[in-house]
């Protein structure tokens, strides 16, 4: 099974927030993985620009919420 959310928020740490409650409120089976990602960016007109800093991403580990950089 796979579920993807996607949201968007007016800061990082409301989409953080966000985040992390998705994934406290979620009870992984065993050999399944569950995580989340953020992406920092901002519109320009109805164009999407990506920040080229890099976002977040989160995983669950012993039932708490890990933040990284990604490729970290």
């Amino acid at each position: 099974m796979t579920q993807l959310d996607v949201a968007e928020f007016a800061s990082a740490s409301s989409a953080k927030a966000w985040v992390e409650g998705r994934l406290a409120s979620t009870t992984a089976c065993p050999g399944s993985s569950v995580f989340g990602s953020i992406d920092l960016g901002r519109y320009r007109g109805s164009t999407w620009e990506l920040d080229p800093a890099p976002g977040l991403d989160a995983e669950l580990v012993d039932g708490r919420v890990a933040w990284r950089r990604p490729g970290r």
